[in-house]
């Protein structure tokens, strides 16, 4: 049987009403467990086990409720944006390395990314086809992330050579080089 649980906020608590069964009212101090209390209310009145019933949450937020659909709407479509950079990225990568000859840097002097970001794009594979929300929002944390990391100016760095085996730091914006810690 499935079921929505509306949760309203109520003090420190959610009340929670199941308006598919009548009479069906519990609380729970957190959302995350509304549809455990909501099936185990269910089931309850019915009778039944309470893996039977499938519960779909439904917070009451007031005028929240369209702030809420909007800022999730935005972030979706720039999930969806960003994935198609990402894939447009990769494809300039291999065009300007396979068909120009280019080098790493040379790519990324052209793309404003560091070098290190490009041999990144140059082998990674295609985006993951996963499907659905959950899909679509990790892999957009992800690719926020990747951006995020490769176009920051202030990066450190640590690196280790053949020459030094001794580990060094550097920001990635400057050339000075300070023994690691």
């Amino acid at each position: 049987m499935k079921v929505t649980a509306k949760a309203t906020r109520s003090g420190d608590w959610w009340a929670v009403e199941v308006p598919e069964v009548e009479g069906v009212f519990t609380q729970v101090k957190r959302l995350d467990q509304v549809a455990d209390m909501a099936a185990d209310a269910v089931a309850l009145m019915l009778e039944v086990a309470p893996g039977s019933i499938e519960v779909e949450v439904a917070p009451q937020l007031g005028d929240v409720q369209r702030e809420v659909a909007a800022a999730t709407a935005a972030a979706e479509e720039a999930a969806t944006a960003q994935a198609r950079a990402s894939s447009l990225l990769r494809s300039v990568v291999a065009t300007l390395r396979r068909d120009q000859s280019l080098s790493t840097r040379d790519v990324a002097l052209i793309l404003g990314l560091s070098h290190q970001r490009v041999s990144q794009l140059e082998s990674a594979p295609a985006a993951p086809s996963g499907r659905g929300k959950a899909a679509r929002t990790a892999r957009a944390g992800r690719i926020v992330s990747q951006v995020a990391a490769a176009r920051h100016p202030r990066t450190a760095v640590v690196e280790r050579s053949a020459k030094s085996p001794r580990a060094t730091t550097r920001a990635s914006s400057s050339s000075t080089e300070v023994p690691a810690k």
